[in-house]
């Protein structure tokens, strides 16, 4: 590889986890990117981006089989698809952990302790999620891993914000990725808060980490890239 100054090293694959309440705009966030395939397991995603002005340049696989799912993403790091493509979005990664889980639990209602006290379910899937999580890293293309939220109470009564995926999961999700983001509602604006503090989980390897009201994809790719302007 030819040598080049730091000025011009840029990244060229990028990998993060964006977490938030359903219907935030996480989907919508990354609609913008191009050669971009949406893999959709939530229910409202692909519809959501049926509306986008450019839904005829957005790739999407939808599906809410778990056989589908596993066939598809491993499958996915050989296939002449992913020669065309730059930015892999998963939406979302917490529903993958509770689609096959859900059938295997069974029965109505679903009452919390039938889905707490199911240990070998729960897991059985978390093996699963793993693997689906590593051949999509294969791939070698830049990743959004969404996810939605969760909030726990800690010892001192303070509210822990994190995504709503098992630690074990996390932890292979956070392998080597660049950032964990966090997009909430502020008053009347949606902020992405890419280098939080307190009681808020994230993490960035950017330098120029910020929070970004109501970002789209035009800001944000400079960043994930580290083409951010310094003077910004």
């Amino acid at each position: 590889m030819p040598l080049i100054t730091a000025d011009k090293a840029y990244a060229t694959k990028w990998e993060i986890l964006l977490y938030g309440v359903p219907g935030i705009g996480k989907t919508t966030l990354f609609a913008d990117c191009p050669n971009v395939l949406f893999i959709e397991v939530d229910d409202n995603g692909h519809t959501v981006l049926q509306k986008h002005p450019k839904a005829d340049a957005i790739n999407i696989f939808h599906t809410r089989r778990w056989s589908e799912l596993a066939a598809f993403a491993n499958a996915l790091p050989t296939s002449q698809l992913i020669k065309g493509i730059d930015t892999i979005v998963v939406d979302t990664i917490s529903e993958c952990q509770v689609l096959e889980r859900l059938k295997q639990i069974g029965g109505s209602p679903l009452t919390e302790d039938k889905w707490k006290f199911n240990q070998s379910i729960y897991s059985q899937n978390n093996f699963k999620v793993m693997a689906l999580v590593r051949a999509i890293k294969g791939c070698g293309k830049s990743i959004a891993w969404l996810c939605h939220e969760s909030t726990e109470l800690t010892d001192t009564g303070e509210k822990l914000v994190r995504p709503a995926v098992s630690a074990t999961l996390l932890s292979t999700i956070q392998a080597n990725i660049d950032g964990q983001f966090y997009y909430k509602r502020q008053g009347a604006n949606r902020v992405l808060e890419t280098d939080g503090a307190g009681m808020i989980q994230t993490k960035s390897r950017f330098a120029r980490a910020r929070p970004f009201v109501n970002p789209t994809w035009k800001e944000l790719e400079p960043f994930l890239t580290s083409r951010m302007d310094p003077n910004k």
